[in-house]
């Protein structure tokens, strides 16, 4: 019984000595997860070590600067803190830009307001075309926003996209759009819902979260060329949505379609 039990254990470390040897490739790559996961380990360890060194640096020194208070000279028990203080905050500082900080994104709201679409009969085909392409786009490549808006002083309202609200026009004369127009650069409204300015909005859903109003300008155009005769109003359900890096691209984005629309007369 013992001749097959060692036997057996042979056959066992003989069969994964062999499936380690035919998979060379996933073990290896199991080793570096393996590697990577002991580093981060460890990077955490010295983070939390320092934080802690840090903090039990700062109670010491308050503690010395009790218990000792006026049996050292003023001034040396003063330098003596500083250099204590400037060490621990090094350490403090270190140990805290080195922990990986995840912002935590803000709730999905459900919007009041249906969904629908809404493209002006005025417009030539290929610009109906190119407009309603342009708002698709940004539905489809901003992941949160909901709706879409493109209004132009020489055509209005030309589309509707999206979570719409009860109103069918842009009033692109109210204070905060025409503010918007007035800027080279996208204006962010993050929370929507805290500010006055949500009643320049009554066309979004009444709890729409964040507004991007983009000016449409076109390539030509000069920066201080005054206001935008066009502006693309891009609405979500969810605060602080839009990145940096979303605002930058659909800034460059309504170039392009200003550039459409000027020149078959719709801007």
């Amino acid at each position: 019984r013992s001749s097959k039990k060692l036997h057996m254990m042979f056959v066992s470390k003989g069969l994964t000595i062999i499936l380690l040897c035919s998979s060379g490739n996933s073990f290896q790559l199991l080793i570096e997860r393996r590697q990577r996961c002991i580093m981060t380990r460890r990077q955490a360890s010295k983070n939390e070590y320092q934080l802690t060194v840090g903090i039990t640096s700062l109670l010491l020194i308050v503690a010395n600067r009790l218990i000792l208070a006026g049996e050292l000279p003023a001034g040396a028990q003063s330098r003596a803190d500083l250099l204590g203080v400037a060490a621990a905050c090094a350490l403090l500082l270190d140990g805290v830009s080195r922990r990986s900080i995840d912002t935590i994104a803000a709730p999905k709201v459900s919007l009041s307001g249906q969904r629908g679409k809404g493209l002006s009969a005025r417009l030539d085909p290929s610009t109906r075309s190119a407009t309603d392409w342009a708002a698709t786009t940004l539905l489809e490549s901003l992941p949160d926003a909901t709706s879409v808006y493109i209004w132009t002083q020489a055509q209005g309202t030309i589309l509707r996209l999206g979570v719409l609200g009860t109103q069918t026009t842009v009033d692109a004369e109210a204070l905060t759009l025409l503010d918007a127009r007035k800027m080279s650069s996208p204006t962010y409204l993050p929370h929507l819902q805290a500010l006055p300015a949500r009643a320049d909005f009554p066309f979004l859903p009444k709890n729409s979260q964040a507004v991007l109003l983009i000016p449409l300008r076109p390539s030509n155009a000069s920066d201080d060329s005054g206001v935008a005769d066009g502006i693309i109003i891009v609405a979500t359900d969810r605060k602080r949505a839009f990145s940096l890096r979303d605002q930058a691209w659909t800034s460059q984005f309504a170039i392009r379609l200003a550039d459409i629309l000027l020149a078959s007369s719709s801007l």
